[in-house]
């Protein structure tokens, strides 16, 4: 039920955020991407709630799926970046497949199937190449050293290459593989001066900071697997902040890499506040901030 009110509410949003947006062609491919990125962008709730599940990666609530869909609508850009909500889904499969290295099962399997879907969402955002880190900090956080794992994302990301490479070569378009590996930096920000970005970014970075702080001093009195998950948690999140850092558009879409690590933060910090009223507080400025953000770009400028 509560996934089907989620769809709902990114429909609302994605439509908003589309019209807010719009880049004002009219060709049917425009919104073809539309739809496309829609599937995806739902496909990829899906797959967080079953990771955030699976792994318990918080209490029993909807808490994480809430804030994220929430914070979608503070950045209506992420609705038109088509490159990158399909990214972020081959992203969000490989890291469900990484996280799930907790259990010590299938190791080769896992480390192969996360690294070949963080390839091709690098072949599609440049910088998602970032999300190999975890790949690899995942087999220390877990204690799975062995000198074979360590191979598993250099063949998966072969792979993927080789693939490309045929693809590109059948149909005589070469230039498209070697831009695949061309990387460029962008670390001028200039539209976060802009009152549409910065009020958004300031808010997120409060609440993620107090929730991040809580979630350390927690985390240090757990033990064990609980421990691990956590800290794989903060390493997604660091990693998802460099990505954003690096990404060649400063658009605001880039903070679409962000928003699964800091929602599971925030959630666990909500989840764990005693005083009803500040609990209901957060959330509801939660809520109110983007429509507020949305109504505001609805109203005539002068």
């Amino acid at each position: 039920m509560n996934l089907i009110i989620f769809g709902i509410a990114i429909l609302l949003l994605f439509i908003a955020g589309f019209i807010i947006e719009f880049p004002r062609d009219t060709q049917w491919v425009i919104y073809l991407k539309a739809f496309i990125s829609f599937v995806a962008l739902l496909f990829s709730v899906f797959v967080m709630d079953f990771t955030i599940t699976r792994n318990a990666l918080t209490k029993k609530n909807s808490y994480a799926l809430l804030i994220f869909v929430l914070f979608l609508g503070l950045f209506p850009s992420i609705f038109v970046d088509f490159k990158m909500i399909t990214a972020h889904l081959f992203v969000i499969l490989g890291l469900r497949r990484f996280i799930s290295l907790a259990t010590g099962t299938r190791i080769e399997q896992k480390m192969f199937d996360g690294s070949f879907w963080m390839a091709i969402a690098s072949l599609i955002s440049e910088w998602a190449i970032c999300f190999f880190i975890i790949a690899f900090a995942a087999l220390f956080v877990f204690k799975l050293i062995n000198f074979r794992f360590f191979f598993m994302p250099i063949i998966a990301y072969a792979v993927v290459s080789f693939l490309f490479f045929t693809y590109c070569y059948t149909a005589d378009d070469l230039s498209l593989f070697m831009a695949s590996f061309e990387y460029e930096l962008n670390l001028e920000p200039e539209k976060y001066r802009q009152w549409q970005y910065l009020v958004p970014l300031m808010f997120c970075s409060i609440l993620g900071g107090i929730a991040f702080v809580v979630y350390i001093i927690k985390s240090t009195k757990r033990t064990g697997l609980r421990r691990n998950i956590n800290a794989m948690v903060m390493v997604i999140f660091f990693t998802s902040i460099l990505a954003a850092l690096l990404a060649e558009g400063k658009n605001g879409s880039e903070l679409l890499w962000i928003l699964f690590p800091l929602a599971v933060i925030i959630a666990n910090w909500i989840e764990r506040i005693q005083k009803e009223w500040l609990k209901e507080s957060l959330l509801l400025a939660s809520v109110i901030l983007p429509v507020l953000l949305l109504v505001l770009y609805f109203i005539p400028k002068g």
